[in-house]
């Protein structure tokens, strides 16, 4: 299944228009590569840890080109996106995931 029909599929089961105002769901970083096949990593909180996971599972021929988590990595708007903060180092990562 191509990632742009896992997310067409999710959102037909969970409706992006049922969210709260306050809520932040959908893409927060959309990757170029929506037309291939989903090797999804599923987590409850995007971290450092989950995206080095992503990183580790790809380098040892498990690839996974998204990440897919119920918590926003984004929630609040973000004043910047620098090293040291924890989206920035996320953000920042290199990654072998192309």
């Amino acid at each position: 299944m191509k990632i742009a029909d896992l997310i067409q599929w999710f959102e037909t089961w969970a409706n992006p228009a049922w969210q709260e105002k306050w809520d932040n769901c959908g893409w927060q970083i959309q990757p170029d590569i929506v037309n291939e096949p989903a090797r999804v990593l599923v987590c409850l909180t995007p971290t450092l840890a989950v995206m080095e996971e992503a990183i580790a599972l790809t380098q040892q021929s498990t690839p996974v080109n998204l990440i897919f988590a119920h918590h926003p990595l984004i929630f609040s708007p973000l004043k910047s996106v620098r090293q040291g903060d924890p989206i920035g180092d996320m953000v920042h990562q290199r990654s072998p995931i192309r």
